[in-house]
């Protein structure tokens, strides 16, 4: 009997190898697989305790093949080596007792819980490295959209279009300090808390000495939500930071989500910046100061995407100086420059931070005003007329001024880039056609 024994084990292991080798299974089929050898065994080696080792080597083999030197193989090591006393205990003359029957009903119990908690483990480490792979996943998408944007513009646009499908987050805002050393807001999903967002964020200065993500708990009562901070510190100064009104419920799981996405911010920050740096100096007219035209192109075109997008207004000025020539003609060109240099010192002091003035080609420029308010527009363009044309130069012991015209349309969303410049146009020439030195808003 015993051969018989012998063979039909024999053919069950052969089996169990086959199984296992050629059947693709992930590591916790393999575990829980290669754990089911111990109740078989020990079933089978009742009347041959000895046969129960095959069984442990069989399970060793599969284990250190299929496995490799892990934490499933250390386990099963152990676990089939404090079976091997029980089956000389199962295989004895008294198997059959009541006695023994309960042993083995006990031991049975213990290996299911045990499974049962492995099995439990195996589901929180599981959990753990989804958690882990969403994050990577998430850091991935980010820093990849953010590597495509080479503006600071741009890439506030990117962080808000990434956190503002979110549900649990109510309002993102983006803010970027500005040539004025001022922190202006460059992107926010709620529009209708714009206004509120920019008197909080020019009257509360400590923001300048934030360092770290932290929730801000002044900022609670703005939108009656908690409020995660994202400080962008570059070189020691505070460059850009970033607002996110999340739920309350789900304030500590963007915390930590901020805080495993804060270095790549940085990192992204420090490119921006760098790639800004030097297109600064490309982008900027040498003789004024002002932007070039083709700056301006570009600025202009990105604004009428952002107003379609947000619902935002803005106006663009043309400006042209009169009877420039005969200041050059009269003076020389270098009191032409001067005179260039001057006005355009005199755009940059009457301009809110927001705006963007540019050289448009040789005394004329141009001016994009984000504003919905025509009186607001009307007023800048006031103050640049009185002011040039209070201006007195003086060259060779001979005093002279200048005056200037202005053209000034308001977007419209059916318009193009070359439209509205087309109507600023034509507003400039209406002004200069009706004896100069005059404002006309078409």
């Amino acid at each position: 009997m015993r051969i018989n024994y012998t063979l039909r084990n024999i053919l069950i292991l052969i089996c169990y190898l086959s199984i296992f080798f050629a059947v693709p299974l992930n590591a916790k089929f393999k575990y829980v697989f290669i754990l089911t050898l111990a109740p078989i065994g020990l079933f089978l080696s009742k009347k041959t305790s000895n046969h129960f080792i095959f069984f442990v080597a069989v399970a060793y083999f599969m284990a250190i093949t299929g496995l490799g030197t892990s934490f499933y193989t250390i386990s099963i090591i152990i676990l089939f080596a404090t079976l091997i006393p029980c089956s000389y205990i199962y295989s004895e003359d008294n198997y059959q007792k009541n006695e023994i029957l309960e042993y083995r009903n006990k031991e049975l119990k213990k290996l299911k819980e045990h499974l049962k908690e492995e099995e439990i483990k195996v589901e929180k480490e599981g959990n753990l490295l989804k958690k882990e792979l969403e994050n990577i996943i998430q850091i991935y998408t980010i820093s990849r959209n953010l590597t495509g944007k080479m503006t600071g513009i741009a890439g506030s646009e990117e962080i808000v279009k990434y956190f503002a499908p979110l549900n649990e987050v109510y309002n993102v805002i983006v803010t970027l300090r500005n040539k004025q050393n001022k922190l202006i807001i460059t992107g926010i999903s709620n529009q209708t808390m714009q206004e509120k967002w920019n008197e909080i964020i020019a009257n509360n200065q400590f923001i300048n000495k934030l360092q770290t993500v932290q929730i801000i708990d002044d900022f609670y009562s703005v939108e009656n939500n908690p409020v995660i901070v994202c400080p962008i510190v570059l070189d020691n100064e505070l460059t850009s930071c970033i607002f996110l009104v999340v739920d309350k419920k789900a304030v500590n799981i963007f915390l930590d989500k901020i805080k495993i996405l804060f270095p790549h911010l940085i990192l992204e920050s420090k490119r921006i910046k760098l790639f800004t740096q030097l297109n600064e100096k490309a982008r900027v007219d040498g003789l004024t100061g002002l932007y070039i035209r083709r700056y301006f192109i570009e600025r202009l075109k990105n604004e009428i995407k952002r107003s379609r997008r947000y619902k935002t207004d803005f106006f663009i000025m043309m400006a042209d100086l009169d009877f420039f020539k005969k200041i050059n003609d009269t003076y020389g060109h270098l009191a032409g420059d001067k005179v260039l240099s001057t006005v355009s010192k005199i755009f940059t002091d009457s301009l809110m931070p927001e705006d963007l003035a540019a050289r448009y080609g040789g005394e004329e420029f141009v001016f994009i005003i984000p504003s919905s308010d025509k009186n607001f527009v009307l007023n800048i363009a006031e103050t640049i007329r009185k002011k040039v044309e209070e201006t007195i130069f003086i060259e060779e012991d001979k005093k002279f001024s200048v005056t200037i015209s202005i053209g000034i349309v308001k977007y419209d969303s059916k318009l193009k880039a070359k439209n509205i410049i087309e109507l600023a146009d034509k507003a400039l020439y209406k002004a200069k056609k009706e004896g100069r030195n005059k404002i006309i808003i078409l």
